[in-house]
């Protein structure tokens, strides 16, 4: 498809505070959603984009746009091409399919046959917005969050001020502590890799011809959990979500407190990019976690 001339069409783009947004008409009359942006390390974000939604899309579990191809531009835009979708809010019944087919998504994995996944990581790097993730295979889920997500997120923080006093305390007091009293978290439960989204907030989830679709993503192989972490924050998803997909994987032992946990990796992921309107979201959830072990 990208072979073909193609034009652009002035249709405005709503939502995106990372990256812009284009569509194009190809000569077949076909539209094609390309994101730009010309920030260092755009090329990575949109390579992470570009296998992260190839990944979705070969599980055959859930809608997510196709993605076409990824580049840079002569005018010094990075870009990624991928399947325009014209979309709109989730109503009750795509709702019900999305809880049922993330579920399914969360599962393809471990139902696999052919050379399931049993590390925890990523082929590549890939950005939950516009904050690169250590996907580094790991063979622990425990270790992988500790090092990959919570420790390099805390790094980040750390690099941005050696002399505020919130992110000393989070340094020096919150984190040791927290992280002796993580694998509480997980006791008598057995984590495997599902293939996640990664950033599944209600702004990454819509209905396109009555079905649910997913984009935005920031995948890796990882605890289910951590999905349904991110879907409780920044709006979240109606209880009809919830019942479907509880129903293929209920609740385990714990799940309430390991909620917390992973909320705290997007927590501190907003402060390291919007900065310290969340900090005292951060504080609070560091200090709920610690009063729990």
């Amino acid at each position: 498809m990208l072979n073909s001339s193609i034009k652009k069409i002035d249709t405005p783009i709503m939502g995106g505070c990372i990256n812009n947004g284009i569509i194009y008409l190809t000569a077949e009359g076909n539209k094609i959603f390309v994101k730009t942006n010309n920030k260092l390390g755009s090329d990575k974000m949109f390579n992470g984009e570009y296998e992260g939604l190839k990944a979705i899309c070969n599980t055959n579990t859930i809608r997510a746009p196709v993605p076409y191809g990824l580049g840079y531009a002569e005018d010094g835009q990075y870009f990624i091409a991928m399947e325009f979708l014209e979309m709109t809010s989730l109503n009750l019944k795509s709702s019900v399919e999305l809880g049922e087919k993330l579920a399914n998504m969360h599962l393809y994995n471990l139902k696999s046959k052919e050379h399931p996944i049993k590390k925890f990581g990523f082929y590549v790097e890939t950005c939950c917005g516009f904050l690169p993730q250590d996907n580094t295979w790991n063979e622990n889920w425990i270790t992988f969050f500790c090092d990959c997500r919570l420790e390099y997120q805390i790094k980040l923080l750390q690099s941005k001020s050696n002399k505020c006093l919130k992110i000393q305390k989070i340094i020096n007091d919150f984190w040791p502590r927290l992280k002796k009293i993580i694998p509480k978290f997980f006791e008598d439960i057995e984590i495997k890799p599902s293939l996640i989204h990664g950033d599944l907030w209600s702004g990454n989830a819509a209905q396109c011809a009555s079905k649910p679709v997913i984009y935005d993503p920031a995948v890796f192989y990882g605890h289910h959990e951590y999905d349904i972490a991110s879907t409780t924050l920044f709006g979240g998803y109606s209880k009809y979500f919830y019942d479907a997909y509880f129903k293929i994987i209920p609740k385990a032992q714990g799940f309430d407190n390991r909620m917390l946990l992973y909320h705290l990796f997007h927590y501190l992921n907003h402060w390291n990019h919007f900065g310290e309107g969340y900090d005292i979201s951060t504080i609070n959830t560091f200090e709920e976690l610690l009063k729990l072990y």
